[in-house]
């Protein structure tokens, strides 16, 4: 099936296609800057890629997931979040990933991959449906556990972690959205 077809917002025409995937995938696009270019980032079931978004030329893309399990969907839905010259993506079935932006050209290559071996042992900043935000160097964000996480962006490391508390009693977020705020975070659970 097609990746992706712009329109014309003023006739309704088709501009262009590109990319095709096995899955759907529920993850919006970004535009960005990066190596001097206006760039589309557009993560299907099979890679995370940056086009062209006048022409739907392929700038570049990076396989990710690597592999993809029969029991294990692709699962793209989090929106990538890009800090610098970093551009993090995350996904519960298959890890973390962070990908360096070259600074000169629309190029990009892996900074990191999070562990995906096992994935009921959630490591790292895996999370399903919410988007993560990126701060100082840090990223935060839910995993589908209901774990609230903070990493190191140019890293991956886990730095911290935490559950709601009532009483004695840990309780997960489940699927949880999160707006950063000064020095606190506000969030919308389930």
């Amino acid at each position: 099936m097609l990746g992706i077809i712009p329109f014309d917002r003023k006739d309704g025409k088709k501009l262009w296609s590109a990319l095709t995937t096995e899955e759907v995938g529920y993850c919006p696009p970004i535009i960005i800057n990066a190596g001097g270019k206006r760039q589309l980032i557009i993560w299907h079931s099979e890679s995370v890629n940056s086009l062209n978004p006048d022409t739907g030329e392929k700038y570049w893309g990076e396989k990710y997931p690597r592999d993809v399990p029969a029991n294990r969907p692709a699962a793209p839905i989090s929106q990538p979040q890009l800090s610098g010259d970093v551009l993090f993506v995350s996904s519960f079935y298959h890890g973390p990933f962070a990908l360096k932006l070259d600074a000169k050209e629309p190029k990009a290559s892996v900074l990191w991959r999070g562990k995906t071996d096992d994935f009921m042992k959630v490591t790292g900043l895996r999370s399903l449906m919410s988007t993560p935000f990126i701060k100082d160097g840090h990223i935060y964000g839910f995993c589908r556990s209901g774990e609230m996480r903070c990493c190191e962006l140019q890293t991956g490391k886990e730095l911290w972690e935490s559950l709601a508390h009532q009483g004695d009693k840990k309780l997960q977020f489940g699927n949880a959205f999160i707006t950063p705020h000064n020095d606190r975070f506000f969030l919308f659970t389930d």
